[in-house]
């Protein structure tokens, strides 16, 4: 598997495989703990229900570095948190 890496402005650089595990993971644990619904999240991320309900179920297993950066930024969270 080719990894892609992506630098973000607080100068962290991530593989996307890494990302998008410990992402999910993360997202998942988070909108449990915050009563937060695909729905509430795919309104305040702008990212779609369907995909938001299956990152939630972990039906999703790659997404991209980007949609998490939308989540986390919509959330009020830097991505460096999840990688916790």
């Amino acid at each position: 598997m080719a990894y892609r890496f992506k630098i973000f402005g607080d100068g962290i650089l991530l593989r996307k495989r890494e990302l998008s595990i410990k992402g999910i993971e993360y997202l998942q644990k988070y909108c449990k703990e915050n009563n937060i619904t695909a729905y509430k999240l795919s309104k305040v991320s702008g990212v779609s229900n369907t995909y938001c309900y299956k990152l939630l179920r972990g039906k999703m297993s790659n997404p991209s570095i980007s949609t998490i950066n939308r989540i986390s930024m919509a959330l009020g969270l830097n991505i460096s948190d999840f990688l916790k």
